[in-house]
Order: structure tokens, then C-alpha cells, then sequence
């Protein structure tokens, strides 16, 4: 799973776009512990948003919001 895919999976959830990375990691922590995510898949993704740190993540989102905004239509 991709971050973008997890990002449009908190926006078909939660009918929003994640306001901060916190959210991010909220909603996929929920995924795990609920058996939506495999621990691999938690692994990565976990990684990459703190790889990108705060800033990168929220820019990722603002740069892709139309993007996963079309998908989640």
C-alpha cells in the first residue's frame, strides 16, 4: 500500500481530507489493530510518514488533494 492510498482511504472513512500527519498515523494505527493493514504494510507506511516528516507529508496531501479527491468521487 501506498501513502496516496492510505490517504484516500482516510478521506472515503472520515469525509475529509487529514488536516496533519498526526491524523495520518491515528487512522493507520485504527487499520492495523482492526486487521485492515498486514504488519508489513504497516511497517512501510509507518516509515515513510516519518521519513517525510510533518512538513513533506502535509505538502504531499495539499499537492495531491485533487488528485485523491477524484478518486474518492
Amino acid at each position: 500500500m501506498l501513502l496516496q492510498d492510505l490517504i484516500h482511504q482516510f478521506i472515503l472513512m472520515k469525509k475529509r481530507v487529514p488536516l496533519h500527519v498526526i491524523e495520518l498515523l491515528d487512522y493507520l494505527k485504527k487499520s492495523y489493530v482492526c486487521g485492515e493493514l498486514s504488519a508489513s504494510d504497516y511497517k512501510n507506511l509507518f516509515r515513510e510518514l516519518n521519513k517525510h516528516g510533518v512538513e513533506s507529508v502535509g505538502m504531499f496531501i495539499l499537492e495531491n488533494i485533487f488528485t485523491i479527491n477524484r478518486k474518492a468521487l
